[in-house]
């Protein structure tokens, strides 16, 4: 399993959320979890203590791997939407096979959002936020539940609600968020969207 930390500047963001998060994951497939201080483990030289930086830990029922790489956010123009109704990637993994095989439907778009039983549910590798009149909207059964889509419900930014394909055009906006890219960031109008 992979949990993917923001570093910016020398500081790193949300732990909290990501050891939660292995804990549930740990516990799901283990039968048992047990708290890994992951300030331990993350050591950012010198050299990375300016800019932005992904965190890649690797883990089972301990720390396998540890990698530190530069980050930029990323610019999306345009997105596919794929369907696929049994799509499940409920827990963080290495093993992403299913959602490169999306991916690689998008033709010549940056992006997918992939649609469930006619619900939209995540990007390739984001929550989706979609914005109308200065509210933000997530949908209330993402794929994979992202830790900065859960600060974002904590501090009532989102609302989960059903998104379906059919909703889409009563947007404005669609946000893609993770670990490392905040609200706003990353953006593309709705008009965008190739059904």
């Amino acid at each position: 399993f992979v949990e993917s930390i923001k570093i910016l500047n020398g500081r790193y963001y949300n732990l909290k959320g990501h050891q939660l998060r292995m804990l549930e994951t740990q516990k799901h497939f283990y039968g048992q979890s047990h708290f890994i201080d992951l300030r331990k483990y993350i050591n950012i030289p010198e050299n990375f203590k300016k800019g932005l930086l992904k965190c890649r830990i690797e883990y089972d029922t301990n720390i396998c791997n540890v990698a530190l790489t530069p980050y930029s956010i990323r610019t999306i123009r345009n997105v596919k939407l794929v369907v696929d109704n049994a799509v499940n990637y409920r827990f963080k993994s290495v093993e992403r096979s299913k959602l490169d095989e999306l991916f690689a439907q998008r033709g010549h778009c940056d992006e997918i959002i992939i649609i469930k039983n006619a619900m939209v549910t995540d990007a390739y590798f984001y929550n989706v936020v979609f914005e109308k009149n200065g509210k933000y909207y997530t949908p209330a059964l993402p794929l994979l539940k992202g830790t900065q889509r859960q600060i974002l419900l904590d501090k009532q930014i989102l609302i989960p609600t059903e998104i379906r394909v059919i909703d889409i055009k009563n947007y404005q906006r669609i946000h893609f968020i993770n670990a490392l890219t905040k609200l706003g960031q990353c953006t593309i109008s709705v008009s965008n969207v190739t059904y």
